[in-house]
């Protein structure tokens, strides 16, 4: 992983004053690469919680977690089969 992704992990979900934003989904690059991962998924139960944390470094969990409840909240994401398996809305 490049440095420079992995300052942007490090930066978490929350979208900061002066952070970048995706110019196509106005979302924070960690908002933007959760949501990316899960639309990748081809399961029909959707990208679980397990498999998500393994691309991002223990330390961003938390930051993990409130990007998936952002997303969510926001109707990019929502849960499949239990409240850790997770599809997209869309694409």
């Amino acid at each position: 992983m490049s440095s420079d992704r992995a300052g942007q992990q490090a930066a978490g979900c929350q979208r900061r004053a002066g952070d970048p934003l995706s110019p196509s989904t106005g979302l924070s690059p960690m908002q933007d690469q959760v949501l990316q991962l899960i639309k990748s998924c081809a399961d029909h139960q959707g990208l679980g919680l397990a498999a998500l944390r393994c691309r991002f470094p223990p330390q961003n969990a938390a930051s993990l977690w409130e990007c998936l409840q952002f997303l969510i909240s926001e109707g990019h994401i929502y849960t499949t089969t239990d409240d850790n398996h997770f599809k997209a809305t869309y694409g």
